[in-house]
């Protein structure tokens, strides 16, 4: 049964702005300082309502949340979906299902249009109302360009991108921030294919989820400016190299969302160069 937290609504004219995540218990740390920080970039009055997709969670990590998020603006509901359609998905490197979850958010939702689908390991540093109020008309999500894999044909992208019949120079997203055509993913059945697409190539999948999201949704997709999913610090701490490196520079000073791929900051020794302002925010969680 989904888990509310009440809170004394704060009226406000603005549409509010629906946000899903996906977790476990070892992401709730990042979590807890994904929507703390996002809380306290967020402007004026504008109501936030959260959905958390969990399977693991006990009931005193979500009163920490909870507590962590402490702000009459924010709802939030715990859902444990029914993972039948996407448990026999491949999780390879230790990977957890929840991966996968949002991909079930058009029929756990109907009530939505719209949502804004974060991973729980984002460091939010700007007011995520400016990323909400894009409009997405007819492309079916809106995401960010990988700095790394800027191409289905890049290095590390999508590997049977010539199989598939996607130009090579189609654009490559990285899936952890997605803001997402609830409608058209309906009327598409958008997440069934991407389902089938992993079920379909599992020998090849390279980035879970994200394989299928740019195989189904190649040439479609909206794309954000690349401040809104940083991922360039811990590319470069695996040993990439950037080719623009002034521009990549850039875009990690104008940051408004950090990413922490590769390395998690709650880990211990993380040397992540956001790392000490991660555990700024984490101070102010009941996850110390």
């Amino acid at each position: 049964m989904p888990i509310f937290k009440k809170t004394e609504r704060i009226m406000s004219t603005m549409e509010p702005i629906f946000i899903a995540c996906s977790t476990d218990l070892r992401y709730a740390p990042g979590l807890a300082v994904m929507m703390r920080s996002l809380l306290d970039h967020c402007g004026g009055t504008r109501s936030i309502e959260l959905y958390v997709l969990e399977t693991d969670l006990q009931e005193e990590t979500k009163n920490n949340l909870l507590s962590s998020w402490n702000d009459a603006r924010l709802t939030v509901t715990f859902l444990r979906p029914d993972t039948s359609a996407i448990e026999h998905l491949t999780r390879f490197n230790g990977v957890h299902m929840a991966m996968y979850f949002y991909l079930l958010l058009p029929a756990l939702l109907p009530q939505h249009k719209k949502i804004l689908k974060m991973d729980a390991d984002m460091m939010v540093l700007s007011d995520i109302g400016e990323l909400w109020d894009t409009e997405l008309d007819a492309h079916p999500m809106a995401a960010a360009q990988e700095l790394r894999s800027p191409l289905v044909s890049s290095a590390w992208a999508l590997p049977n991108y010539k199989e598939l019949g996607i130009p090579p120079d189609k654009q490559y997203c990285n899936a952890g921030l997605m803001l997402i055509n609830l409608d058209l993913w309906r009327t598409e059945n958008i997440a069934g294919k991407i389902i089938e697409h992993t079920k379909r190539y599992e020998s090849v999948i390279r980035y879970w989820d994200q394989d299928g999201v740019n195989a189904v949704l190649a040439g479609r997709w909206l794309q954000l400016d690349p401040i809104w999913n940083v991922e360039a610090e811990g590319l470069m701490m695996s040993g990439w190299i950037p080719e623009e490196p002034e521009r990549v520079q850039e875009i990690i000073r104008n940051a408004k969302i950090i990413h922490f791929v590769c390395f998690k900051p709650w880990n211990r020794d993380c040397t992540h160069p956001k790392a000490s302002l991660f555990h700024e925010y984490l101070s102010r969680t009941t996850f110390l």
